[in-house]
C-alpha cells in the first residue's frame, strides 16, 4: 500500500463520516437558531407590551384616570403614632388622595401633634355637629364618611387595642392641611 492509496482511503472514510454526521449537525443548527428566533420574537412582543403598560401607567399616575380616594383615620388617644401614620398615608403613590383624620374626642395631645407636624389651618366646611364623641373607632369612622370630598373611601379596622384604625381618601391640598 502506498501513501496515495492510504490518502484516498482516508478521504473516503472522512467523506463517509461527514455524510453520516451532516444531517444531525444540520438539525442541531436549525433547532438552535429557530429557538433563538422564537426567543427574540417573544422578547420583542413583551418589550412592546411593557412600553404600552409604562405609557398607560404614566397616564394613570398623572391623575386623569384615577378616581379620588379618601383615607379616613379615626384617632382616639393616638398621640404616640398619629404623625407617623399620617406621614405614611400621605406618602402613598396614588395621584388623588386625601387623608381625613377624625379625632373622636381624644383626651391626649393627638390634635396638637398633628397641628405641629403639618401646620394645620382651619378650613370652613359644613360637617355634622350632632356626632357624639368617645364611642370608639367604628362609630367614629362610619359617621365620618360625610367629611371626605371623594366618593371613594376605605377603612381599616383596629387590628389590636394599641393600633389605630386607618381609612383612606384623596390627599388634601396644601391649603387645607
Amino acid at each position: 500500500m502506498s501513501w496515495e492509496d492510504l490518502i484516498v482511503d482516508a478521504r473516503g472514510g472522512l467523506a463517509a463520516v461527514m455524510h453520516v454526521s451532516s444531517a444531525p449537525v444540520m438539525a442541531y443548527f436549525v433547532l438552535v437558531n429557530t429557538s433563538l428566533v422564537v426567543l427574540i420574537t417573544v422578547a420583542y412582543v413583551e418589550f412592546r407590551a411593557q412600553q404600552r403598560r409604562r405609557a398607560a401607567a404614566v397616564a394613570w399616575e398623572g391623575g386623569s384616570l384615577a378616581p379620588g380616594v379618601s383615607l379616613l383615620v379615626p384617632a382616639y388617644n393616638e398621640e404616640a403614632g398619629i404623625v407617623t401614620a399620617v406621614v405614611s398615608l400621605l406618602s402613598l403613590r396614588y395621584p388623588r388622595h386625601e387623608v381625613v383624620v377624625v379625632d373622636d374626642g381624644s383626651v391626649d395631645r393627638t390634635f396638637e401633634r398633628l397641628e405641629q407636624a403639618f401646620d394645620l389651618v382651619q378650613v370652613p366646611r359644613q360637617l355634622p355637629t350632632d356626632i357624639p364623641t368617645g364611642e370608639g373607632s367604628s362609630a367614629c369612622t362610619s359617621r365620618a364618611t360625610d367629611a371626605p370630598r371623594s366618593s371613594w373611601s376605605a377603612r381599616r379596622t383596629r387590628a389590636a387595642p394599641t393600633r389605630s384604625t386607618w381609612a383612606s381618601t384623596p390627599r388634601a391640598s396644601s391649603s387645607s392641611r
